[in-house]
């Protein structure tokens, strides 16, 4: 018996290893991520530059934070494609042995277990996006990484905190949690939140609903998890509060903004903190609150029809979950809708930094998980009355559940990734041919130099505190968009420059409801084909010309490439700010990038004014308020970068010395030696200034 049983978990050893190597290769792997993905400040830190760095850019200082996900592995692997390989799989190998292990300990059977393991995590969650909208937001037990990650640990370990903490191994459970949090602050705490509310239900409901002994969970497991949990977290907030520090203590030239960096998180990235940009609209709430709504019913069916205990529990734990996750949405969008204005603003910004009302995972992966084996049960019970064979429903049942995921992960593959395996970076295999830094209306008409002047003018009053002047240019301001949009093709209702100054009034004032109300409209605006509008004659002709502007990625590519293999490693350049990642296509400091430059600049108070300094030195003084849009930098900051000549750049160059190198679509700039140029981009050696 005993030997029957080892080659069971043998079995199914080797299977879950063969799924997760056929899922990752379904998902692609991904062999040179640092190229694909947002980029990381901290990868370059630890594999390229010493301590001069921060000479040059102080987020690529040693001193800064780096997370302990990088610091577990050899630099030189994070760049090496077998590496990234076997992260790929041994991540999904893992997350289905903990899912499979959690449905097991339920009184699932073997089969049973694996076959709504694999239908949850790989089918039911594709389901739920195309039916309702729903996001699906990582990290999550379904979204699984091509490639290393800092994310990699933070689902396995969850899942193993969790197994041992319903096997009652309390301490253990709050330690591998608190791991999790040493990895992801904000997932960590967030699976923590669940966990904690989750025990002291069970102790409170969960045991009576059953009627188990309230002691089941005694106040001393509880207050042991807890303990063992807060004493990781309080290391790893300490770690990274020192580590970011020293940006205050640093002396670096820094700029004031109109905004706060809660209403600069809003403005810029609000699809990354904030739950109404998700579910702004009715299908995706509506969807949500029908899955949370038959979780509870699924259970309700599984604790009336299972004669199993281990299946009871079972039921009552996801019952708990998804009440839990329910309330942590609830408290989001209520935050979100009313008591962001009314709390202090630091309170404010440090719940939107937690993103504490992400558990919608649990909601997506709890519908599938209880309703199999709720329609299971009831189909027995049906079969039992009619005196039918209950087994022979429950195994084909099973069998259909297994056969759709077989067949819808194999359509995945072919039709949708092509079967192809390996992802590569697009603007190497030329399927990007451009990089598309943004599209507009341009206006060029007798009204357009008057308008601009009012937007400056309105920009002012707001720094002046003069509202009632500020009014009166923006009734001007309107007028004359109402004039003028009979010339445009699907105007919007309103003028969106009047909307995006009021929404920066209010946001400047506290009312960051207002802002976030623009930053879901935004998100949504394709959907409602509004366009960005630019108040501007430059080469232009008189009317409205609907522009965009394309640079050849394969010229921004071997731009970088050249100065990858030609420029000293301790060298920094100048880039243009309107295009991201130069960091790590050049593995050199760049100047100042939308994603690295621009997250820090919100996420981090004592690098607000000083990444803000950086930015309007070479985009313009009005960088960041003067342009909408979800943190892009427009035409008017492009323009700005292109007009800076031998003098401007001196002026730069006392901010920042190190600099020594400066990349710009400006192929005739004076005073200065081209040392490469394509036909988009110009390298000229600036360190003779």
């Amino acid at each position: 018996m005993e030997s029957k049983k080892n080659i069971q978990q043998l079995i199914i050893f080797i299977l879950i290893i063969f799924i997760a190597t056929a899922m990752a290769g379904r998902k692609q792997f991904v062999l040179n991520p640092y190229e694909i993905s947002d980029p990381l400040p901290q990868v370059a830190t630890i594999t390229l530059f010493d301590s001069v760095s921060e000479q040059i850019h102080p987020i690529y200082s040693k001193n800064f934070y780096t997370p302990p996900a990088f610091k577990l592995v050899p630099a030189s692997f994070l760049f090496n494609s077998w590496f990234h390989i076997f992260s790929a799989i041994a991540f999904l190998a893992l997350t289905i042995g903990g899912v499979f292990t959690l449905i097991r300990m339920g009184g699932f059977d073997n089969y049973q277990s694996m076959t709504i393991t694999f239908f949850s995590l790989f089918v039911g969650n594709l389901i739920i996006r195309e039916l309702f909208n729903i996001p699906l937001l990582g990290p999550a037990p379904f979204i699984s990484y091509g490639y290393y990650s800092i994310r990699t640990p933070v689902i396995p370990l969850s899942l193993l905190g969790l197994i041992f903490t319903i096997k009652r191994r309390f301490i253990l459970g709050g330690l591998l949690i608190g791991l999790t949090t040493f990895f992801h602050i904000k997932f960590g705490l967030r699976f923590f939140g669940l966990i904690f509310f989750s025990l002291l239900l069970w102790k409170f409901w969960g045991s009576r609903r059953l009627e188990w002994p309230q002691k089941n969970i005694k106040w001393g497991n509880i207050t042991a998890f807890a303990i063992s949990w807060s004493a990781i977290f309080v290391i790893t907030y300490m770690q990274i509060v020192s580590s970011i520090g020293f940006f205050e203590a640093l002396d670096l030239p820094r700029s004031q903004t109109l905004l706060s960096p809660l209403a600069l998180l809003i403005k810029n990235q609000p699809d990354d903190w904030l739950i109404s940009t998700h579910f702004g609209e009715n299908l995706p709430f509506m969807g949500f609150l029908f899955m949370t709504a038959t979780i509870g019913a699924f259970c309700e069916l599984i604790i009336r029809y299972s004669p199993s205990n281990k299946m009871k529990s079972f039921a009552i734990f996801w019952e708990i979950a998804a009440l839990g996750a329910l309330v942590s949405f609830g408290v989001g969008l209520f935050f979100e809708s009313f008591f962001i204005n009314w709390l202090p603003v630091s309170i404010s910004y440090a719940i939107t930094m937690t993103r504490f009302w992400d558990l919608i995972w649990v909601i997506i992966i709890g519908f599938w998980v209880t309703l199999i084996p709720a329609i299971t049960l009831v189909g027995k019970n049906i079969m039992h009355k009619l005196k039918k064979s209950e087994l022979s429903l429950e195994k084909y049942f099973f069998h259909l559940v297994m056969l759709i995921f077989i067949c819808a992960n194999t359509a995945i593959f072919l039709i949708n990734k092509d079967g192809e395996v390996i992802k590569f970076y697009k603007s190497r295999d030329k399927e990007t041919p451009f990089l598309k830094l943004g599209n507009y209306v341009q206006i060029c008409a007798p009204v357009t130099s008057e308008y601009k002047k009012l937007y400056h003018q309105a920009i002012n009053s707001l720094q002046m505190n003069d509202d009632k002047k500020f009014g009166e240019i923006l009734l001007r301001m309107d007028l004359i968009f109402n004039e003028f949009k009979v010339h445009l093709n699907n105007p919007p209702l309103q003028n969106p420059d009047s909307r995006y100054l009021k929404a920066l009034n209010h946001s400047k004032t506290g009312n960051f409801t207002e802002i976030l109300k623009l930053s879901t409209s935004w998100k949504r605006g394709s959907s409602k084909n509004e366009d960005f509008y630019w108040w501007s004659c430059a080469h232009s002709e008189p009317g409205v010309h609907i522009r965009s502007i394309k640079i050849p990625t394969k010229n921004y590519v071997d731009a970088t490439d050249w100065i990858k293999l030609n420029l000293p490693i301790d060298q920094a350049v100048i880039q243009p700010p309107y295009i991201p990642k130069f960091t790590l296509y050049s593995q050199r400091i760049g100047f100042w990038d939308m994603t690295i430059d621009q997250h820090m600049m919100y996420l981090l108070k004592g690098y607000h004014g000083a990444g803000l300094h950086r930015l309007r030195s070479i985009a313009g003084p009005q960088a960041m308020v003067f342009e909408t849009g979800n943190g892009i930098l427009g035409p008017e900051s492009r323009e700005y970068f292109l007009r800076l000549i031998k003098n401007d750049l001196i002026k730069i160059r006392k901010d920042y010395p190190g600099y020594n190198y400066f990349l710009t679509e400006n192929d005739d700039l004076r005073g200065y030696p081209k040392i490469y140029s394509n036909s988009s981009f110009s390298l000229y050696n600036i360190s003779g200034s």
